[in-house]
């Protein structure tokens, strides 16, 4: 609860200004985000490696979040390609599901103006191997639990970055 007020505070505070950003102070706080959401290199020191400082489980949905509202409306694809969406087993298995969704309304938050109300756009967010593996289970053949978490969570965030652009617009 607190990494997610933290992250709406700073949000709300910045919103927007990600197009402005130009000062070393911004910069920093923009690298410590991207750091936040895909966490620190692994690091040796003295031959032993080192523990991570933080719980990048804790502080990855927040900073999405917050870098989503700082870039908000910007389409500036640089720091939407920030939020990369994993598309292997193993990178999916090494993140929770919900993160996904939290990662794909940023994108759509930082990407505004390219969200559509259609199937072909949410198809499109989707990477491709996630896209194989779903019409290879419609087919009957097994796949990895991660690939139909990923799936509907990026499809949920979809949906809900497609409704807050279109709601109130009247548009069916």
């Amino acid at each position: 609860a607190y990494t997610i007020g933290a992250a709406l505070s700073f949000g709300m505070i910045m919103i927007g200004r990600g197009s402005g950003v130009s000062s070393p102070a911004d910069v920093a706080l923009l690298s410590r985000l991207r750091t936040f959401i895909n966490g620190e290199a692994p690091s040796l020191a003295d031959g032993r490696r080192q523990q991570p400082t933080f719980d990048v489980n804790l502080t990855s949905p927040a900073a999405s979040i917050a870098l989503g509202l700082m870039y908000l409306k910007t389409n500036r694809q640089d720091i939407a390609d920030i939020l990369t969406i994993p598309h292997t087993i193993l990178a999916l298995n090494h993140m929770q599901p919900s993160f996904l969704l939290q990662r794909t309304i940023a994108r759509g938050l930082i990407m505004w103006d390219a969200i559509k109300p259609s199937e072909e756009w949410l198809q499109a967010q989707i990477p491709q191997p996630i896209i194989r593996a779903i019409q290879a289970r419609a087919q009957g053949k097994p796949i990895d639990d991660a690939h139909e978490h990923a799936y509907l969570h990026i499809a949920a965030g979809c949906c809900f970055t497609m409704a807050l652009k279109f709601a109130g617009t009247a548009d069916e």
